[in-house]
Order: structure tokens, then sequence, then C-alpha cells
């Protein structure tokens, strides 16, 4: 349910107060009353400004602490996330299957190429640029790496059942929300590494002084590739990428 969603996200990520994290949810819930909508159930925005100016809720706040504008504001904030959050998990699951698809569709070990490229495409969920993959570029780097996890060579944990080799899955070194800061495309070979499992996980989740260890020793191996792709950047700034 999006109420207790809204709960934790205003303590994890807002890092408020429980008196204030009651004061947002309960304005929130004093709209969906006032409009007899539960708007813990909408994901529009729009809806929920019409409800706080239609049922009073602004001349509220003119003689208050303005609690009903500033949980209107947060919930906003919050739906925005959820919104681009799905579409992320949407696109992330296909492109995944896409990248499984063409590792059975390579025949033989690919050259990979270190070109320049022009930016993708992508596309716009609540204001933020999703940008587009191409799963095929993925599927000829984990092939070329002969299905090694770059992150540590030893790492072969289990045999994919899908391409009967060691498994390991693609991971852009310079994430691509970042691709707004670069004038060529970030979705190239020399920006995609091979990582099993373990280290993947480990560079989207681990401490930063775990993460930062695994990247610069990516970054050590990929700095010339990525040159000949038009992709500059120091280490110093890849790693506050991933603070």
């Amino acid at each position: 349910m999006k109420k207790n969603a809204f709960e934790n996200w205003l303590v994890e990520k807002k890092r408020l107060k429980p008196s204030s994290v009651r004061h947002y949810v309960g304005a929130i819930n004093s709209l969906s009353r006032a409009s007899g909508v539960d708007l813990f159930n909408t994901s529009d925005a729009q809806l929920i400004d019409e409800y706080y100016e239609q049922y009073g809720f602004k001349e509220k706040d003119a003689t208050g602490n303005r609690m009903y504008i500033s949980g209107v504001k947060h919930f906003k904030e919050f739906l925005k996330e959820i919104n681009v959050s799905n579409e992320l998990i949407i696109e992330s699951v296909n492109y995944e299957a896409n990248v499984k698809h063409e590792l059975n569709n390579i025949d033989s070990v690919p050259r990979l190429s270190y070109i320049p490229q022009s930016r993708p495409k992508y596309k716009k969920v609540s204001k933020q640029k999703i940008w587009e993959r191409n799963p095929r570029l993925a599927s000829e780097v984990i092939q070329a790496m002969n299905f090694r996890c770059e992150g540590n060579p030893v790492h072969d944990f289990f045999i994919s059942n899908r391409t009967k080799r060691n498994y390991v899955e693609a991971h852009h070194l310079i994430p691509m929300e970042y691709q707004d800061d670069f004038e060529y495309s970030l979705d190239v070979h020399a920006n995609i590494v091979s990582l099993c499992p373990v280290c993947h996980k480990k560079v989207h989740h681990g401490t930063f002084e775990e993460i930062i260890e695994l990247v610069g020793n990516l970054y050590a191996e990929r700095k010339i590739q990525l040159q000949k792709s038009n992709i500059n950047i120091s280490f110093d700034e890849l790693s506050s990428l991933y603070k």
C-alpha cells in the first residue's frame, strides 16, 4: 500500500522526525477524507493539487503552519520517484532478458569497437530521462570477455542454464543516468563490463570503500578504451558518481 511506502520514504529518504511523518501522512489522509478518494491509491499529482484547493486546505494553510501544502509537496515528490522507479524496473527487466537472448544469437567471439557513438535515444518519465540501452552491445562484451567476471576472474559461481557458461551480467561503468553530462554515448563497448552477480551486487549495494576499490580496478582496465570512445572522465570524477 502506498501509505506505508510513503511513511517509509519520509523516514528513509527525507530523514524526517516521527512527528513530521505523522503530520504529512495525516495531511494526505485529510485530503482523502474530504474528497472521498483514497489518494494513497492514485498516481495523479494534478488531482491532488485540485483537491488541495477545492476542499479548502489552501485556506487552512494560510492560517496555520502550512502542514497540508508541505504534505502535498512531499507526496507528489514520492509519486514521481515511484513512477520513475517502476519504469526503470520494467526497462531493466526487459534489457536483461534481451541481453540473454542476444547471447544465444552470437556464434563467434565479436570484435569490440571503440569508435565514438552519438548519444542514444531516451524517453521521459516524470520529466526524467531514461536512456535506451542496446542489449546486443552488452552481449558482445560478455562474449568477448569469455563469460569472465572482470571484477575478479576467479569468480565462477555457477553455470547459466541458458548459455551453459559461467553466469555473468553487464554493468555500465559510468551509469547511463549521467548520459546528459557526456557528448558521446555511454552505451558502448568501452563502458560496459562483465561482472559476476556478487560483484554486480557489490557495485550497487556495497559500502563506498568496497565499491570504489572495485570500480577503480575496472576503470584502470577500461581507461584507454573510454578515451578512444571520446568518453573522458577521471577516476575521482567516476568515484563521485557512486556516492
